[in-house]
């Protein structure tokens, strides 16, 4: 229970924080410079501390975790949702973005911010 709780956060927070650092991107701040003010204030998350700077921003996509053991997780925490009849929109827009997401099942799950990051 608590991986699945842990990796639809994951996946959620690392979708969104994709989406918001493109945003800056495209308003002109580049992400190096953007995750520094939002670490030091409450928008941080792993995702942002971590990933985007270890994994993401650096390329070294080399994590240990897959895109398929991550698309597989999230959908598993959908189908509990469903099953205990738990509403989640914002984590289930994420999880739409997984499931559609073409990542090989191998690659690692890093890539897919990466991409939502690059998109213009």
């Amino acid at each position: 229970m608590a991986k699945l709780v842990n990796n639809l956060l994951v996946a959620t927070h690392l979708a969104v924080a994709g989406e918001a650092l493109r945003l800056g991107a495209l308003a002109g701040v580049a992400p190096e410079a953007l995750l520094p003010v939002v670490n030091a204030a409450s928008g941080r998350s792993a995702a942002t501390e971590v990933n985007f700077p270890r994994w993401i921003l650096s390329g070294a996509f080399d994590s240990g975790f897959s895109a398929g053991l991550m698309r597989k997780d999230v959908g598993l925490a959908l189908d509990l949702a469903r099953a205990v009849g738990a509403e989640l929109p914002a984590c289930s827009a994420a999880a739409a973005r997984w499931a559609r997401d073409s990542l090989p099942a191998a690659a690692d799950f890093n890539r897919l911010p990466a991409a939502i990051l690059a998109e213009g």
